[in-house]
């Protein structure tokens, strides 16, 4: 099976309700103790991702610096993690040759195909991107489920928006979405949607 997440935010205190300077923590995950976060995140994953399956992470991995990385990547049961760098992988990016041997992949962006589905892969979402108008799916993270629709997303049919989502952990109760769950999602979205740029044929 392949699977998609993003923001798992291992060892981010700050994102804890429980122990947040923060001084509003209506944006956090609602914890009492950064310990208990991250068990309950190990866990969710794990009872997702098997083993042989594939992972596709979307950046902002962990905190707490390098150790934290190859820390919480023991704690995964899944050997094939693919990662695409976030905002705050610094750690990982200042790394990234050591990083190699925890995952499969490690990146800004990432294109591929599973089945008849083309599928483009980035931290932060995009209003256009590669084949959009051929139906290809861009996923993202970033936003931790509270992307605000502009414009665009706010006119008219739930139909016509483009096949793009926000994966992230907040987006599925603090679990990894599988393909299937996706592309059932996706299927009831429009496959071309109202025309953003110039390239509205080929």
């Amino acid at each position: 099976m392949i699977y998609f997440t993003s923001d798992t935010h291992y060892g981010h205190k700050n994102l804890v309700s429980g122990c947040t300077s923060w001084d509003n923590d209506k944006r956090c995950r609602k914890f009492n103790s950064l310990s208990e976060h991250d068990e309950f995140i190990v866990r969710s994953i794990n009872s997702v991702v098997g083993y042989d399956d594939t992972l596709y992470h979307l950046g902002d991995w962990s905190f707490g610096g390098f150790d934290n990385i190859k820390k919480f990547r023991d704690r995964i049961n899944c050997a094939n993690v693919h990662l695409i760098l976030g905002n705050h992988d610094h750690h990982l990016e200042n790394n990234r040759e050591d990083c190699h041997d925890y995952f499969s992949s490690v990146q800004h962006y990432l294109e591929i195909d599973i089945e008849d589905v083309h599928i483009i892969m980035s931290h932060w979402p995009m209003k256009v991107w590669n084949k959009y108008n051929k139906g290809s799916w861009q996923l993202h993270g970033h936003c931790h489920n509270n992307l605000q629709p502009d414009e665009w997303w706010a006119s008219s049919k739930r139909t016509e928006r483009r096949r793009t989502m926000d994966i992230g952990l907040d987006t599925n109760s603090l679990k990894p979405w599988s393909f299937d769950e996706l592309k059932k999602i996706m299927s009831k979205l429009d496959k071309f949607g109202k025309v953003l740029d110039h390239h509205e044929k080929d």
